[in-house]
């Protein structure tokens, strides 16, 4: 409602721009032209050159060098999650078209390999020499973490709380019946019988 005022002030773009649209906005398109996800590209980390995509090609896949080159075969490939094999003679530096967050991991084989941050602050990994799986992956922020399992312990809680059976309401013939059954009646009696006695010994 807040910006029902201002769609008067904004213009349409024009047919020519429109119709190129489809095949700008791809992801190909944009990882060659080296086009800004925003204006100022405040959403990058701010350790990151977001001029140096604009200049290196990527080798393969997420992959935007080796050094030495060797060849790289991407196995899957889904943004925070990258495994890779690779092959090499010697030791290799492999540069990930990621960018550098304390948060990543990789493994190459069983054993954990330490993730650093190169010059363009994306991320960078040494591998030993032979073949090698390695997986990268990118957990969540622990205050993200957390986050989630209070939200689903708060839902278990819930859950818990919506389906526990309740008492059923009694009927109101068997609230009558029970305001006047015998066992009221004698309770209350002897009840007035005990303290008609406490008043005469008073």
């Amino acid at each position: 409602m807040n910006a029902a005022p201002h769609l008067g002030n904004n213009n349409p773009l024009p047919e020519r721009i429109r119709a190129q649209l489809p095949v700008l906005l791809e992801a190909t398109s944009i990882a060659r032209d080296g086009l800004a996800a925003t204006v100022g590209d405040e959403y990058l980390p701010a350790a990151a050159d977001p001029n140096i995509w604009r200049i290196r090609s990527r080798q393969t896949g997420p992959v935007v060098r080796s050094v030495p080159a060797i060849p790289v075969e991407v196995i899957k490939d889904s943004g925070t999650e990258i495994l890779l094999a690779a092959n090499s003679s010697s030791p290799a530096r492999l540069s990930i078209a990621r960018w550098f967050f304390p948060d990543w991991e990789c493994k190459v084989g069983s054993i954990p390999c330490k993730v650093e941050k190169n010059e363009a602050g994306a991320v960078e990994i040494s591998i030993p020499s032979g073949d090698n799986r390695i997986e990268l992956r990118l957990k969540p922020p622990r205050a993200r973490r957390v986050t989630l399992w209070a939200s689903l312990f708060c839902l278990v809680v819930w859950g818990c709380v919506w389906g526990w059976p309740s008492k059923p309401d009694p009927a109101p013939g068997e609230v009558k019946k029970k305001a006047h059954s015998p066992k009221h009646i004698k309770a209350g009696k002897r009840t007035t019988v005990k303290r008609t006695k406490r008043k005469a010994r008073r």
